[in-house]
């Protein structure tokens, strides 16, 4: 067995794990639930057919494990997670789409629930009429 086939066999491996710990409950539940050929994955996870990068960072992405660890085996298995707290900063954006939501609010209710949409056609229909 060549390095290559080694490789390939152990990222195999790291893609079957990855699949586990996300609890897919089989190769098949995977790619029905990714929208892609059942046999292309199984293929892929089996070692039968080679995997592109590309492909590889499709399923980095959907198993939610870093490219390197899946590709070369390098690093943790898991993302770093972001801190679960909110910056302070963000309150105040918050703050300020509360006051936007409010105010299309308003806004909806003084052209008595017309849409933007409708708004604008009416409009166009009263400037070709000349009223407007």
């Amino acid at each position: 067995m060549t390095q290559r086939q080694t490789i390939d066999k152990q990222l195999c491996l790291r893609l079957k794990q990855a699949r586990k710990k996300r609890r897919y409950r089989s190769a098949r539940a995977f790619a029905l639930k990714h929208h892609m050929a059942v046999n292309t994955y199984l293929n892929h996870e089996s070692g039968k057919r080679a995997i592109s990068i590309d492909k590889l960072q499709f399923y980095a992405d959907a198993l939610q494990v870093p490219l390197a660890w899946l590709a070369f085996g390098e690093g943790p298995m898991e993302l770093e997670q972001p801190p679960a707290t909110i910056p302070k900063s963000d309150t105040a954006s918050t703050d300020k789409q509360r006051q936007s939501v409010s105010a299309i609010q308003t806004t909806a209710d003084e052209n008595h629930g017309k849409s933007p949409a409708e708004k604008l056609a009416e409009r166009a229909v009263k400037a070709w009429i000349g009223e407007e």
